[in-house]
């Protein structure tokens, strides 16, 4: 896991954690049940965070199967078709983006914007389905 991106009502954190020697900021708030993670898919990124922590995150919710469930899709959305079902907006995850190398020290622009709103995408989701349902 070369990045970890986090996402509040005002700002959004993109950390190369293969960067940064302490993470022990980062590991309370994973382990902090009072504080809810959001996002898409988050089965792989559970595993990985386990891994890299020595324990599973506190309090995920994986909004796929939040809406599977709770809201009757069909089948489970991922963040593309969540932003544009519930947010009525598009956003483009560029192929080359996802692809590039996200161990460099300096992060491309392009990088930078994929993982932010890859961050941001689920937070706003999510408040736009605790508003309406």
């Amino acid at each position: 896991m070369s990045i970890i991106q986090i996402a509040t009502k005002s700002n959004c954190y993109v950390i190369q954690v293969k960067h940064i020697d302490n993470l022990d900021s980062l590991a309370k708030i994973l382990s902090d049940k009072n504080v809810l993670k959001v996002g898409f898919g988050l089965g792989n990124d559970s595993k990985q965070l386990e891994l890299m922590f020595g324990e599973k995150p506190k309090s995920l919710l994986d909004l796929s199967t939040y809406i599977k469930k709770n809201l009757l899709s069909k089948n489970p959305l991922g963040a593309k078709n969540a932003v544009s079902s519930f947010l009525n907006m598009k956003i483009l995850k560029s192929k080359s983006s996802a692809l590039s190398n996200w161990e460099n020290r300096e992060l491309s622009t392009s990088q930078v914007k994929y993982a932010a709103e890859d961050a941001t995408a689920p937070l706003d989701v999510y408040n736009n389905i605790k508003t309406r349902f």
